[in-house]
């Protein structure tokens, strides 16, 4: 036995990459919103107990945005059933980037933050911005194919694991 078979079951498949410009596109853009979202999950509650100093209102901005990534879940399967995926995820990045830009401009209001509009943000983007990482799933058996959808799906947990370690 050669040391190559036992090395290729180690070793992460990267054909999908490879594959199609449109799985590459799907990837990276997936590894940015993990990796913001990971940031947005941190800063959050940073901000809401700097503004606070309550932990029950930490935990609260939290519940919020749990519960809303859970209904971008629900909504983001049937919506990336019924509508165009590529268009669903162009838009839901967007509204997330329009998101980021309201956390910014509240952060620095002359009389300080706004807590509503953190709940509001986090409600927003905890709903919009699963919904977009639904669409991008949903793409991947057509932008691949078959025989390549495990090895895409271990590359889509690399960025679901690389984007909670971040």
């Amino acid at each position: 036995m050669t040391a190559r078979p036992v090395l290729q079951g180690l070793v992460i498949d990267l054909s999908p990459l490879r594959s199609g410009r449109g799985f590459r596109i799907v990837f990276a853009v997936r590894l940015i919103s993990l990796f913001g979202g990971g940031f947005r999950l941190v800063a959050l509650p940073m901000q809401v107990y700097a503004m606070t100093g309550s932990s029950v209102l930490v935990a609260s901005v939290s519940v919020v945005n749990g519960l809303a990534g859970f209904a971008g879940t629900v909504l983001g399967g049937v919506l990336a059933d019924r509508l165009d995926r590529r268009r669903l995820m162009l838009v839901s990045l967007a509204v997330e980037t329009l998101v980021v830009g309201l956390f910014a401009v509240n952060t620095h209001l002359p009389g300080g933050p706004l807590l509503a509009v953190v709940y509001l943000c986090a409600t927003v983007n905890g709903v919009i911005g699963t919904m977009g990482l639904i669409a991008q799933q949903s793409m991947v058996p057509r932008l691949v194919g078959p025989d390549r959808l495990p090895a895409a799906g271990a590359l889509l947990a690399l960025t679901a694991q690389f984007g909670a370690a971040a």
